[in-house]
């Protein structure tokens, strides 16, 4: 008796402390600052919980599925080509430090994320995982939208700088504005990550829309509120990020692409089409000048010494792009086929951009990440570490959709869990397209819950086709 308590006690912790992960997901603006260094809740709760998975399995109350874990592989043989990569580093020991913190990084995500997929893949679980998932996105999206209308029909200006104060430093960016219209970012970082954030949830929320017919909408009618798939819908085109807008469209192409309803889906998309055209039409004048201006800079990612321009709003983050990339280049033509180990970008980027105003006001941006996470594997692991990077994220993507496409309509549970797969896949699709143009950082939260639910759906769909 005693036993079966202590082991639903436990049951009920790993639950709370997963709903706790996941409804953390837009908070990367709420933490504290420790010796110098912030420390997102996220991040904590994330590290927390790979911690009590490690318990879990010393216990062995956690049993891991082979089939649930393979997809790690190719990161495992990339932590540790990256480490010899990092310890033979063209610059001695000085990458040592930063490199350290980075596979400790990509330690715990990966300890975290294998474990979440072996959790949740059981059907009670991934609906509470999913159901809180959405509900907290849409409530992260909706705080978006409010802002967004009154910061621009109204006199009032809804900030979240107090978030600086709580954090010790510069958490919270002002999401700034495009032709006089300002942007939003509600409580999360800034517009682009809200952006990365919503698209968690995005998938499943354009299914619920019925983007695909109401065949697939009906089926996630009770885990996904129609009010929470309308704001992250919402949420996704006021932040007014090329990248978010991006990310949702490569998203709604996957749904559309693998629903099996391409001609419902393509008509849809179209009618939606015509509406932005029209709300394109009203605001153009207002926002057309900055949307060109963030467009055209992005010529200068093809240039080997980018233009000398001035730094503003709307051509940001294609200049820092632009300039890390020459980083990139030189680090990459050095060591071609494993970079110059984890933490030596910033060191290279000194050494490249170390003369005044190669671009102005843009010297020092994104030096410690690249800006993108393609450029900084590049950079920092070169050829086969990026091959075994990005290896390890097609395994997950293309495995969820080989499930996907493999659920007949006359299996009935197995196509309640299809359509979820389809959504959370398709998300999983355009973080990985988002992270790797605009987004440096080995362990984010949000690319790695992606891919363990992607994960644990897959397997879903096969344990429910092969118990039919």
């Amino acid at each position: 008796m005693a036993a079966l308590l202590t082991a639903a006690t436990r049951e009920a912790g790993l639950r709370i402390l997963l709903t706790l992960l996941i409804a953390s997901v837009p908070l990367s603006s709420l933490g504290l600052s420790i010796s110098g260094s912030y420390v997102a809740l996220p991040n904590l709760l994330l590290a927390t919980w790979a911690f009590a998975v490690l318990g879990a399995v010393a216990r062995r109350s956690l049993p891991f599925a082979i089939d649930l874990s393979r997809w790690t592989i190719p990161f495992l043989v990339f932590v540790c080509v990256a480490s010899f990569a990092t310890l033979t580093s063209p610059f001695g020991s000085q990458p040592w430090a930063k490199g350290g913190r980075q596979l400790l990084g990509l330690g715990i995500v990966l300890v975290a994320a294998l474990g979440l997929s072996n959790y949740v893949w059981r059907a009670q679980r991934l609906e509470h995982a999913v159901t809180v998932l959405v509900r907290v996105l849409g409530f992260a999206a909706t705080i978006a939208v409010v802002q967004f209308l009154l910061n621009n029909l109204t006199s009032l200006e809804v900030s979240f700088e107090w978030l600086d104060r709580i954090g010790g430093g510069d958490v919270w960016r002002t999401p700034g504005s495009i032709g006089g219209l300002q942007r939003a970012s509600g409580f999360v970082t800034e517009p682009a990550h809200l952006g990365r954030v919503l698209g968690l949830g995005l998938g499943v929320s354009l299914i619920r829309l019925g983007l695909v017919g109401r065949h697939h909408s009906h089926r996630l009618r009770e885990t996904v509120p129609a009010w929470a798939a309308l704001a992250i819908v919402a949420g996704q085109f006021v932040s007014f990020s090329l990248v978010a807008w991006a990310l949702a469209m490569v998203v709604a192409a996957t749904v559309i692409w693998f629903s099996g309803h391409r001609k419902s889906g393509a008509l849809r998309v179209a009618i939606l089409g015509m509406i932005v055209l029209g709300a394109g039409l009203v605001l153009g004048p207002r926002v057309w000048p900055d949307l060109r201006q963030k467009v055209g800079t992005r010529d200068t990612l093809g240039q080997e010494t980018p233009e000398l321009v001035r730094a503003t709003d709307a051509n940001l983050s294609a200049l820092a792009l632009a300039v890390n990339r020459k980083v990139m280049s030189e680090n990459l033509r050095q060591r071609p086929l494993i970079g110059a180990g984890l933490g030596s970008h910033p060191l290279a980027y000194a050494r490249s951009v170390g003369d005044p105003g190669v671009v102005e006001g843009v010297r020092g941006l994104n030096a410690q990440d690249a800006g993108s996470l393609g450029l900084r594997l590049l950079s920092e692991t070169g050829l086969i570490g990026t091959a075994l990077f990005v290896g390890g994220m097609l395994w997950v993507v293309l495995g969820g959709l080989e499930r996907v496409r493999g659920v007949g309509e006359q299996e009935s549970d197995a196509v309640h869990w299809k359509v979820l797969g389809l959504g959370l896949t398709a998300s999983t699709v355009g973080i990985v397209f988002a992270d790797l143009v605009r987004m440096g950082v080995y362990y984010d939260m949000v690319l790695w819950l992606s891919l363990a639910l992607t994960a644990a759906v897959a397997h879903r769909i096969y344990s429910s086709q092969a118990s039919a």
